[in-house]
């Protein structure tokens, strides 16, 4: 397969994951009151799905690829070492993932409390999510020596 078909794959899957994390995060952020939890809850079902079922088609999209013999034509050293760590903290991720789904199959609206609890690992996954996009973000861009910024 083409780089070209596999950054497309990725640049494609990359964007629904993102419309999915923000429709997640809105679910969970919004008001956990008594009288509407069930919808809560059955939101929260939902999403936690389909963003589970995204993040894994990401990562398997990014799998097949092997990404090590990309980085040796890059002049940059040590990077070989901070993918394989990415890619194990991918793997550890989509478990983790996996229980949240489990999680989430079986809230119960009538108990407030788990909910509140359930909306804090929400929202402590992302920020790991998101952290561990922009390491692997970061480390492509040093990898080909891209400058985002710059002049002019």
């Amino acid at each position: 397969m083409s780089p070209t078909t596999i950054a497309d794959r990725i640049r494609i899957e990359s964007q629904i994951l993102n419309y999915v994390r923000e429709a997640l995060l809105t679910a969970v952020n919004a008001p956990i009151e008594e009288h509407i939890s069930e919808q809560w809850c059955e939101r929260c079902r939902f999403l936690t799905e389909s963003f589970e079922r995204h993040v894994n088609r990401l990562f398997r999209i990014k799998w097949e690829v092997d990404d090590q013999t990309l980085l040796m034509d890059s002049d940059q050293t040590g990077l070989v070492e901070v993918l394989i760590q990415l890619e194990s903290e991918q793997r550890e991720m989509a478990f983790e993932l996996r229980e949240i789904n489990s999680e989430a199959r079986s809230l119960a609206p009538e108990n407030v409390a788990n909910l509140h609890a359930f909306r804090q690992r929400i929202q402590g996954f992302m920020e790991r999510f998101d952290d561990m996009r922009l390491r692997e973000c970061k480390l492509w861009l040093d990898a080909y020596e891209i400058d985002i910024g710059g002049e002019g």
